[in-house]
């Protein structure tokens, strides 16, 4: 799913997750509806933390070739861990100066990370191997086997479209 829509939900989780960052440390009430606030905006920056965490393996899959793939998304996930480490780490310092700067500490990574990505032109969405009944056969049971999980990721679109995705594979083969 490295098509232009890929990257643009993937952009637009940076969008959001760091616009909720920047609203959560503007938190203007006290007791229970400063704590609704937090809720509300922590789950505003959660959908856009998924769509980041979602998209990232898609776009990594498509832009490493086989040998490569196990690296790339070993590195990504290294990175995801580093940064929840290091962002801990960093809000347990900020905390002591205001607990709404531990907020800001994913402005500056969102911005950047807004900015930064950018569809390569030579990006083209890969289709699934369709060429042979028996590579149709293997696409549709890796679709179904990793549906129930979450980790279906062609199309990228949603549960829904992969599981339909993978009925139409099954009844062509």
């Amino acid at each position: 799913m490295t098509s232009s829509a890929g990257f643009r939900i993937y952009n637009a989780g940076f969008v959001v997750f760091t616009a909720a960052s920047i609203l959560l440390s503007f938190d203007p009430f006290d007791g229970g509806h400063g704590a609704m606030w937090l809720i509300g905006w922590r789950v505003l920056q959660a959908v856009g933390g998924s769509m980041l965490m979602a998209n990232s393996a898609a776009i990594l899959t498509d832009a490493f070739p086989a040998d490569q793939r196990g690296f790339a998304l070993g590195t990504n996930q290294i990175a995801g861990l580093a940064g929840m480490f290091v962002g801990l780490v960093a809000g347990g310092l900020l905390a002591a100066i205001d607990w709404r700067a531990v907020f800001w500490v994913n402005v500056p990574v969102g911005i950047y990370g807004t900015v930064w990505v950018k569809p390569s032109p030579a990006s083209a969405p890969s289709p699934p191997p369709t060429s042979t009944r028996k590579a149709r056969r293997g696409r549709a049971a890796y679709e179904i086997r990793h549906l129930g999980r979450g980790r279906a990721r062609w199309p990228l679109a949603g549960k829904a479209a992969a599981s339909a995705w993978a009925i139409r594979c099954a009844r062509a083969a």
